[in-house]
């Protein structure tokens, strides 16, 4: 006799047109993301596996500009066009050369 069979996603998966994404925190916190936008959930549709090496991501705050991004970047490219789907609007924006990078 065999039971139901899950797929098992690995940080990230998909269900009937929504991205989940695991912050594997204590508190099992998930990113449902839909062109809606995104929220924080703790009971997803599917099933997350969990591996040792991976630790808790940080868990993602409204209000923050998207351009602060370019920080943590190590391209040194500058005027790379990047589009970003929020909703059913797009965002056009270039990555700032480090005289125009805004100051923390």
């Amino acid at each position: 006799m065999r039971g139901n069979q899950f797929h098992l996603w690995n940080r990230i998966g998909e269900f009937n047109g929504r991205i989940y994404y695991d912050l594997a925190n204590k508190a099992g916190e998930v990113v449902e993301i839909d062109e809606c936008g995104w929220g924080i959930i703790t009971n997803p549709p599917i099933l997350f596996r969990r591996e040792q090496h991976q630790r808790a991501q940080v868990r993602p705050e409204r209000g923050a500009r998207i351009e602060r991004l370019w920080d943590f970047s190590r391209l040194s490219m500058s005027g790379i066009n990047t589009f970003f789907l929020q909703g059913d609007n797009i965002e056009n924006f270039e990555k700032p050369t480090h005289s125009q990078t805004p100051s923390n």
